[in-house]
């Protein structure tokens, strides 16, 4: 899998983005235009199935010489070495016997137990294990990319960044020709990346605690939560008084005293 280029022409500093501008990077302006697929960008660990075997991302690094180390044996290059980083990534075999690739093995497994056959295709494993597991997930599973398309009506600069700041993913990968060919980041943009810290109930409602960057849509849902009953899922009607909860008529303990749930346009 080849590093992809970024849609829009960055400034580094100390390979650090410092800046982006509206200048698309040459080649890729069938974006703007509207053609390709626009996929979310998965954040956790890079791995693939390759006739049939599993696979891990590898980058190969310059010692402290300046000399690039020699890669693992029987490592696959899958792209040239980065000009900016240095960094030449291969594909490395995952082994049973390496205690290192623990994870990635339980995340293969997971995805096998709900399709035996996966298809040769390049993967990304998220969950506990990976990235400080952004989506607050439970098993370590894996995702293949390109999977997830998402909506994204206006193509323009300004669309693109503004589809970022108000949705919680890590960036935006477009597909043309059955393959990846760029990506955008919401960090490129200066907008952080909203790592989920905890998610659980609290007064009724859901609590969702992260870096930040989400801030919008965490008050969207924290709002419908307080109108959805925690036992059955149908709309709320009343408040449990004791331990604050919102229920349906039909849901809620006996000895339990309620108030009634005020419609939105109440006083």
């Amino acid at each position: 899998m080849k590093k992809m280029p970024t849609l829009f022409h960055r400034e580094f500093q100390d390979h650090h983005v410092i800046r982006i501008s509206q200048e698309v990077t040459p080649g890729l302006e069938w974006v703007l235009a509207g053609e390709g697929i626009a996929t979310e960008k998965i954040d956790g660990a890079c791995c693939a199935i390759i006739d049939g075997v599993f696979y891990k991302r590898y980058d190969a690094k310059k010692d402290k010489r300046g000399n690039m180390k020699q890669p693992p044996e029987g490592a696959i290059p899958c792209d040239d070495p980065d000009p900016v980083t240095g960094h030449w990534p291969h594909w490395v075999k995952v082994e049973e016997k390496n205690p290192a690739d623990r994870w990635l093995l339980e995340a293969l497994y997971d995805a096998q137990s709900r399709d035996d056959k996966l298809q040769n295709a390049t993967y990304e494993a998220i969950g506990p294990h990976f990235q400080s597991n952004p989506y607050a997930l439970t098993q370590d599973t894996l995702v293949r990319h390109g999977t997830i398309e998402i909506e994204l009506p206006d193509r323009s600069y300004d669309g693109i960044r503004e589809y970022l700041r108000t949705h919680a993913i890590e960036g935006i990968v477009f597909w043309k020709d059955g393959a990846p060919q760029c990506k955008i980041k919401r960090k490129d943009f200066g907008f952080k990346w909203p790592c989920i810290l905890e998610i659980k109930e609290k007064y009724g409602q859901l609590r969702w605690y992260d870096t930040g960057g989400a801030d919008e849509i965490t008050e969207k849902y924290l709002k419908i939560s307080e109108r959805i009953c925690v036992e059955c899922g149908k709309p709320a009607t009343r408040q449990s008084t004791h331990w604050i909860c919102p229920y349906c008529d039909d849901c809620g303990p006996i000895h339990e005293k309620y108030v009634p749930i005020k419609g939105e346009n109440d006083g």
